[in-house]
């Protein structure tokens, strides 16, 4: 074999080489069963490898923590029937005046791409579901704290944080780009870094922190016996669309700090004590209240729609950074997706007219066809 066709086999070799992408491969997956299998899950879990399934019978279970260093899928049987309790270490506790703070271990560290943590009814003493890793999937939880701290802490990309209900105040913190955050409900919720959907959650109130190209939609901020501050704060975020939400109750319906670019519209405010809180002072870049077509609706709006198009006919001016140039005079219809039109005065009128002209005329060949009748009755008597 000659040098030249060498040369030309060995580079066919690398090309060949270079185009075959290299995924991580495992055996074949295994199904383990607490507590058939292993008592705990924290044995499940340490006697599975990648790729593995761990089902969770509904029952009560105990566990100081648990660390989870492979990709699994760990599943409750049943989210009410299966019950953790987690008791993680204390690591110290500050005492001030009559009242204090303790720190905890994590309860739960996922530190591991591609886990999923799902259908789980956990309640803890303290500590947090902390996630140091992408593609991990934590859905459909009910999560009890008996201490007033974070319960979910998720740092990492292209995570989707689902359908979980948390139950105390520093719910859910969420650090990272590509993230999912959707149908939960948690009384407070933090995002930062860019690229993030917060969708169809049921919140007390988001913070959105050092956020570019995010997207917050359909969510619900609905009254609450706690009176929240703000509904949806934006601090040192640019170019996010805010649309089709409903804040209801709050102090402030949004706020806006160091923030540029950022639309608002179709969202329905109810009810706020005040309509904004602007920290706008030194922005070079204006926010907008309106995608150009159409804006948000606002209880305290009174203006007109002569033309019954849904859209006020003067702009809604909350202070001299923020205007509503096309308000909307009914509120949004979130769940189909569309600006309900007034109905017009004059459509009215006509509807009224066609059908006193189909009245009238109905009378009239009712009288024919009476009068007819009567004049060949006479006849014949």
């Amino acid at each position: 074999m000659s040098k030249r066709v060498l040369v030309l086999f060995f580079v066919l070799l690398i090309l060949v080489a270079a185009c075959i992408n290299v995924f991580p491969t495992y055996a074949a997956s295994r199904t383990l069963v607490v507590p058939d299998d292993y008592v705990t899950l924290t044995d499940a879990v340490g006697n599975a490898t990648a790729g593995d399934t761990v089902l969770v019978r509904a029952g009560v279970y105990e566990e100081q923590s648990l660390k989870i260093d492979k990709a699994l899928t760990i599943i409750g049987q049943d989210q009410n029937g299966t019950i953790i309790n987690f008791y993680p270490a204390l690591l110290g506790r500050t005492e001030l005046f009559a009242s204090g703070w303790a720190s905890f271990e994590n309860a739960v560290v996922i530190n591991v791409d591609g886990v999923v943590f799902s259908n789980f009814t956990i309640n803890s003493n303290g500590g947090t579901i902390a996630v140091f890793a992408n593609r991990t999937v934590i859905a459909d939880n009910k999560i009890n704290r008996s201490m007033d701290c974070t319960s979910i802490a998720v740092n990492g990309h292209y995570n989707n944080i689902t359908g979980n209900h948390i139950g105390n105040y520093h719910g859910l913190t969420v650090a990272g780009t590509f993230n999912v955050i959707a149908g939960n409900y948690a009384k407070s919720v933090s995002v930062q870094y860019n690229s993030n959907v917060i969708y169809n959650n049921t919140l007390g109130t988001l913070i959105l922190g050092s956020s570019n190209f995010s997207c917050v939609s359909k969510n619900m901020f609905p009254p609450s016996p706690i009176v929240y501050s703000t509904g949806i704060s934006l601090i040192n975020c640019y170019n996010n669309d805010i649309y089709a939400n409903y804040v209801a109750n709050h102090t402030f319906p949004f706020s806006v700090w160091q923030s540029e670019n950022n639309t608002f519209y179709h969202n329905n405010f109810v009810n706020n004590l005040y309509l904004v809180k602007d920290y706008d002072w030194f922005s070079t870049f204006p926010n907008f209240l309106d995608n150009g077509f159409e804006g948000n609706f606002w209880s305290g709006y009174n203006g007109s729609d002569v033309n019954c198009d849904g859209l006020g006919d003067t702009p809604y001016v909350l202070d001299e950074n923020l205007t509503d140039n096309h308000p909307l005079i009914y509120p949004y219809d979130i769940e189909n997706d569309v600006v309900r039109a007034s109905t017009s005065p004059f459509l009215f009128v006509a509807i009224v007219g066609v059908v006193a002209v189909v009245g009238v005329g109905l009378f009239l060949v009712y009288l024919r066809f009476y009068r007819k009748n009567q004049s060949r009755l006479t006849n014949l008597l």
